[in-house]
């Protein structure tokens, strides 16, 4: 009005139409506008969590737009509430959901442990009173790997001890007492329930047997060459009069005796180390002849 008695009739056409705009906004708005804020503050009042944080903002910037006359943009902002509003309610019931199912599986398979959760288990439940979903979810997850690890664990034990006669078999003597010890110290862990450190313990001696087939493999393959060498080897001495009283030869063959004695006991590693000796011993014999 004051433009126009000012004869600015361009600049209060321009205030007009921007004041038309506001009131078309304003009917056609504000009515469901007010009612959708008040109805959003009631259910954020119902539903108090830690998690509302966004849904307060979003709350208060409708209400922002509510006083700057734009209850369409107020309007819009609220539309996306209750979405917000519903996602927590599913974060909720899906945390509920697996701390039910924890708990449940820690007094089916692991009540002897359950006290070793409680102080977790009430920290979740705060967490879940606060709505801080999240978190209770991370430490149901971590919770449920380690239930999950002691069960797998504990199958895993349970089946590989049903062999503990045919790795005893499997053993090599010199070897035996030792692997021996193992598979009983992860049999009386079994009995104690910790399944980690039996199945841990078993599995190693399960491993250390399987090396020493390799091992007993490779180094029978070489004692079995060593010998036939030393055969022909003593042949040829014969031919040229270097009989068993040579001193080399005895040395070779005490070597190759002792080697094929630390063989037959498992002592694979002493084994190997004869018949170095051995072969270069023999090294010594073969340039006689």
């Amino acid at each position: 009005d004051n433009e126009r008695e000012l004869d600015s009739f361009r600049e209060a056409e321009q205030f007009y139409r921007s004041a038309h705009q506001s009131a078309h906004r304003v009917c056609t708005y504000w009515e469901q506008a007010a009612a959708s804020l008040s109805e959003a503050e009631e259910q954020l009042e119902s539903k108090q969590t830690t998690q509302n944080e966004a849904i307060q903002v979003m709350i208060s910037n409708a209400r922002n737009a509510m006083q700057e006359n734009k209850p369409d943009d107020a309007l819009k902002i609220l539309e996306a509430i209750p979405n917000q509003l519903q996602s927590l309610e599913d974060a909720k019931r899906r945390v509920e959901q697996t701390r039910a199912d924890i708990e449940r599986e820690i007094q089916s398979s692991h009540r002897d442990i359950s006290s070793d959760f409680t102080n977790d288990m009430e920290s979740i439940d705060d967490l879940i009173e606060n709505g801080e979903f999240s978190t209770a979810m991370g430490l149901l997850d971590s919770m449920n790997r380690k239930i999950t690890r002691r069960s797998e664990c504990r199958r895993s034990f349970e089946q590989s001890i049903k062999q503990k006669t045919s790795i005893i078999q499997r053993t090599p003597e010199f070897h035996r007492e030792r692997i021996d010890t193992m598979i009983l110290e992860s049999i009386e862990h079994s009995k104690a329930r910790s399944w980690e450190d039996a199945d841990n313990l078993l599995k190693k001696a399960l491993s250390e047997v399987d090396s020493l087939t390799t091992i007993k493999n490779d180094s029978e393959e070489l004692l079995t060459f060593l010998e036939s060498e030393w055969i022909e080897l003593r042949k040829r001495l014969d031919s040229n009069k270097i009989g068993p009283e040579n001193e080399n030869r005895r040395i070779v063959e005490k070597l190759v005796s002792e080697a094929r004695s630390s063989f037959d006991i498992g002592s694979y590693h002493t084994s190997r180390e004869h018949m170095g000796s051995a072969d270069e011993v023999m090294e010594l014999l073969r340039r006689l002849v």
